[in-house]
């Protein structure tokens, strides 16, 4: 009986940031504060837009989704920098990883941060999957009222409940004109 050898074990590469540990942590200190910021700016829109559509509002529905689209652009740049930021360590890493490994640094504000952060994105996409149920609702609501508005105007019966034109019903009938 042969046992195999055994592989030696790669570690993670060491961190290969170009930044002192202490700028490290000021620029994911000042990432993190921004990147809370446009999330707590895309929550607030995302409660405004649900108010705009439960009122049917749609001058604020179309103001909101514009809004959205910005801080979308925004929140990508943040993150394509938070990215860049942390794969100096390894490819993969988490802020939780890269903030223990500066243990020797005070660290306990980029966790408050980091926390904080997880919190509102946790809400945002509460809030945002109730938008898109609210969305829905207003459109299935909208169809239902443009189908009685189209049998309301059809006094013919040609029109179908989906507004389409459409033969009436067969009449199966006779005249005798031979007497």
């Amino acid at each position: 009986m042969s046992f195999p050898l055994k592989q030696p074990v790669a570690q993670p590469k060491a961190a290969s940031n170009r930044l002192e540990p202490a700028a490290l942590l000021e620029s994911l200190e000042t990432l993190l504060t921004e990147m809370l910021r446009a999330h707590k700016q895309a929550l607030a829109n995302t409660r405004e837009h649900r108010l705009a559509v439960s009122q049917a509002d749609r001058v604020r529905m179309a103001r909101c989704a514009s809004q959205q689209a910005e801080i979308n652009v925004r929140t990508e740049s943040l993150n394509r920098e938070r990215s860049s930021l942390l794969v100096a360590f390894r490819q993969g890493v988490s802020l939780r990883e890269v903030l223990s490994s500066l243990s020797d640094l005070d660290t306990a504000r980029c966790e408050e941060l980091g926390g904080q952060l997880r919190e509102t994105v946790v809400t945002l996409r509460r809030e945002q999957s109730r938008l898109a149920l609210a969305s829905s609702s207003l459109a299935q609501h909208m169809q239902g009222l443009i189908q009685q508005i189209h049998r309301s105007l059809s006094h013919a019966g040609v029109y179908s409940t989906q507004g389409r034109v459409e033969a009436g019903a067969v009449v199966v009938s006779g005249f005798d004109v031979t007497s």
